[in-house]
């Protein structure tokens, strides 16, 4: 016979009480009213106190077992149980007064098998259970104090949160009634479970901290092995090109010169940006180590400063320096101070466009054993929210308007590093458009570093001029472009012999940040097209739109508006939406290349490419940009044809209907007498077609029209000319009672002509689809949206089923059936085609019985 087993109510109907079952010293039972509930109290504020400090789920688990094993309570037994991540079984992790491994406290439980303790269902019914005869379900039980027939099954959890552990309570077998330990193990259940919740954060941040820690370890790791590798070629790529520049004869051709120069110049670029990382990776690790050196560190950062002076000056800023004489040499490692002061000199310059830089250098006021390094500058400065992260490696600041996109986002993390090394700090205060304050602050003296690594004598600075030539020439890159692309001999000649066969020259516009690069790819195609060559995504916007070049060739990371952001604006304009685009990206790989493709590139090219790729990709582009534009210019001939033939047909069709209109109503004037009811039924269908007929032909002539019309741009009062359309409206159909609400001041710029042609659409439609309300409503006004102004018709007449909202801007399309509103079909068409000659755009929404309201835009409302 299997136990019972007895779900406890969700709340206890008698709460803390004094109630019998704890043994006294002479082995009796206390009556009603004995001592149980100050144990209890007792008991549960230890275990809260005891497992506060549980660093996770197993520990808190043990320490509840040994704070209740030493409480007075009469527990006959505990066991504790966790929950695996997969949540299909548990694991024993501490006990009191039973043997583990037996068959009432196995060492793992299939939550999901038949027999044993009942945790599924507990875990389902979201609180304790109680489990009655033992014995007949686990066979004799071993116990502490008393035999135990029945126990509690309880589920740890907290709150609405699974439970993570599961205990068993063995009941006292002394107690008169269930009560009392159903009370205690209902809110046992809940303070473990705040325990166990707490324990299960700690150790979810602590295994989270270690993860980090792995993954930081494994990537300095990784960035120190792929520096070291990647020294090996660059020493064979710069020795030969130095080489070869050194060892010339005579002067070479410009081109060749200029593709050895490139290419020496950015072999250099890269090697540093490698040391700059390899440095890195070593201070991470603890593998680097400075020398100390006592400096006149005022000389040293004038050096500094002077050699730096040219890339400031040349983009047009002043350079201020504020050099104070010090108190005595400061103990500093050469090297690493050339990093930190070239450092934050780039930096500033990379994001300064306006006023200057100041570099100062004295001793502190807040501490008179301090010297303090300030460079501030009149920069675009750094908003609020991104200070606390300036300084952690990989950042950068996204959006934000730079001289160069380029760099890993190391070099402020870098200069925290080697000031840490120092024993200083680094700080930073900025105001967003009005510039940033760097300030780094170094102890005097040489008691705060390691005493192994000072050195007496300062060493001698011609081993830095290299070093700092890197960064100065990387700055003069970012503020002075070279004389232009040199020619080049050995471009591929195809698109050359086309251009000379043809005396066409296609326009291109080059957009890319990096100098060299928009040298290299306009000497690759300057000999066949057109270039015209900008440094960021604003300026290729402006270029674009100001005169659309044939073909645009775009880097993906451009400062300010990036390749993507670009690509998104070009295809929402109208003159720029058809224009080819070649995506230049560093990014390599499948999703990278379909991230170009739909955001609506027409190529994807991988850096680094060689040449002959580029100019493949490029003719390939503009022979599919000419296919477009030919197709583009047939349809619109077509289309202009097909406009001339529906006007003259529509304007032929007018004499013959206007016979029959004529000579149908002289029937009905005059003959209507001789004709029977029948006939008189059958001339009135005649009149009403040809009435029908009659005004879609007045219909499409006014559509042609609208296309063939100069768009003649104005002051337009949409207030005085909506009032005059409904008030000619009520003058024809004087038996209606329509409410007519029209906004003051609804002015726009457009054509006035096409703009009341418009209204007259739009108003008529709103009246027509009114005609059925009792109290019909028409509201002509306007919204300001993101500083767009947005002006609306709206009706409380028979509204549309929104599933076909798409089609009501298409000629001859009709949403209600002739014998429910009458129409030809053209009206939305006719507005559709005013809003765009515009450029605006018109959209609608609507319910079924509910009304409609139609939004437009103008373009220019100023």
């Amino acid at each position: 016979m299997v136990a019972s087993r007895n779900p406890l109510p969700a709340k206890a109907t008698t709460p803390w009480m004094p109630l019998g079952g704890a043994a006294c010293a002479d082995g009796a039972v206390p009556a009603e009213g004995g001592a149980l509930l100050p144990l209890r109290v007792a008991a549960l504020r230890d275990l809260a106190r005891d497992a506060a400090g549980a660093q996770s789920i197993g520990e808190c688990l043990r320490v509840a077992a040994r704070s209740l094993d030493k409480s007075e309570l009469d527990l006959p037994f505990l066991l504790f149980y966790a929950i695996d991540d997969t949540r299909k079984t548990a694991r024993l992790v501490a006990y009191t007064s039973i043997v583990p491994g037996a068959p009432a406290s196995p060492d793992r439980v299939d939550l999901g098998a038949e027999g044993g303790w009942p945790f599924a269902e507990a875990i389902a019914a979201g609180r304790p259970l109680l489990v009655n005869d033992l014995s007949r379900r686990f066979g004799d039980l071993p116990a502490g104090q008393t035999a135990a027939h029945d126990a509690y099954v309880l589920p740890i959890q907290c709150g609405t949160m699974a439970a993570t552990a599961m205990a068993v309570v063995g009941a006292s077998s002394r107690a008169k009634s269930s009560e009392p330990d159903e009370t205690f193990a209902t809110l046992f259940a809940v303070g473990l479970g705040h325990a166990v919740a707490n324990a299960t954060a700690v150790d979810m941040e602590r295994r989270r901290k270690e993860t980090e820690r792995d993954i930081e370890r494994a990537r300095t790791t990784f960035f120190a092995n792929v520096s070291h590798e990647f020294r090996t070629p660059l020493t064979l790529m710069l020795g030969p090109i130095e080489e070869e520049l050194a060892e010339l004869d005579e002067p070479l051709p410009p081109g060749r010169l200029a593709r050895l120069s490139v290419a020496h110049r950015n072999s250099l670029r890269l090697l540093r940006f490698v040391n700059t990382l390899l440095d890195f990776s070593h201070i991470e690790a603890g593998h680097i180590h400075a020398s100390f050196e006592p400096l006149d560190l005022v000389a040293v950062t004038e050096s500094l400063a002077t050699s730096f002076r040219a890339p400031i000056e040349s983009a047009g800023l002043r350079l201020s320096t504020r050099l104070e004489a010090l108190p005595e040499p400061v103990y500093v490692d050469r090297e690493m101070w050339t990093n930190i002061v070239l450092n934050l000199l780039s930096n500033a310059l990379k994001h300064t466009f306006r006023g200057g830089i100041t570099l100062s250098l004295f001793a502190s006021d807040e501490s008179k054993d301090h010297v303090e390094l300030r460079v501030d500058d009149t920069g675009i400065g750094i908003p609020q929210k991104e200070l606390p992260r300036l300084f952690q490696r990989f950042h950068r600041i996204k959006g934000s308007r730079s001289r160069s996109d380029e760099g890993a986002g190391i070099g402020l993390a870098l200069v925290r590093a080697l000031v840490t090394m120092h024993g200083g700090d680094v700080s930073v205060v900025s105001r967003e458009g009005l510039g940033s304050s760097f300030r780094v602050r170094l102890r005097l003296g040489s008691a705060h570093l390691p005493a192994d690594r000072i050195v007496s004598a300062p060493s001698a600075a011609d081993k830095d001029d290299a070093h700092v030539s890197g960064y100065v020439e990387e700055a003069l890159r970012w503020t002075k472009e070279s004389d232009g692309p040199a020619a080049d001999p050995d471009l591929d000649i195809r698109d050359a012999h086309e251009v000379a066969a043809t005396g066409v020259r296609s326009r291109i516009l080059l957009a890319d940040n990096n100098r060299d690069m928009r040298n290299y790819v306009t000497r690759l195609l300057q000999r066949s097209h057109d270039v015209e060559a900008v440094a960021d995504g604003e300026a290729a916007l402006a270029a674009a739109l100001a005169n659309p070049p044939d073909l645009i060739v775009l880097d993906a990371m451009l400062p300010g508006r990036n390749g993507f952001e670009l690509l998104r604006e070009l295809r929402t304009a109208e003159r720029t939406s058809l224009i080819p685009v070649v995506l230049l990206s560093a990014r390599a790989g499948e999703d990278a290349a379909l991230e170009g493709l739909e955001a609506g590139a027409e190529d994807y090219l991988v850096k680094p490419f060689s040449g002959k790729a580029l100019l493949a990709r490029v003719r390939s582009s503009l022979a599919l940009a000419k296919r477009r534009k030919e197709s583009a210019d047939k349809l619109r001939e077509a289309n202009k044809e097909l406009e001339a033939f529906s006007y003259s047909v529509s304007h032929d069709l007018r004499a013959p209907l206007r016979a029959i209109d004529g000579f149908s109503k002289v029937l009905v004037s005059d003959y209507s007498s001789v004709l029977d009811d029948q006939g008189k039924k059958y001339l009135e269908r005649v009149r009403a077609a040809t009435q029908r007929m009659a005004q879609l032909i007045d219909d499409l002539l006014a559509l042609s029209r609208i296309t063939r019309t100069a768009l003649n741009r104005g002051r337009v009062d949409l207030t005085d000319i909506s009032r005059r359309i409904l008030a000619e409206l009520a003058a024809r159909d004087p038996h209606r009672v329509v409410e007519c609400v029209i906004a003051e001041g609804l002015v726009a710029q457009g054509d006035v002509q096409l703009v009341m042609v418009m209204l007259e659409n739009l108003l008529g439609n709103a009246w027509k689809f009114t005609s059925k309300r009792e109290a019909a409503r028409i509201e002509v006004a306007s919204e300001t949206k993101k500083g767009e102004t947005i002006f609306l018709v709206r009706d409380n007449g028979a509204g549309f089923n929104m599933e076909y909202a798409n089609k009501l801007f298409a000629p001859f399309q009709r949403l209600h059936s002739a014998s429910e509103f009458q129409g030809t079909g053209v009206g939305l068409a006719t507005v559709n085609r005013v809003v765009t000659r515009h450029g605006g755009k018109i959209w609608a929404r609507s319910e079924p019985d509910r009304g409609a309201t139609f939004f437009f835009t103008l373009g220019d409302t100023q």
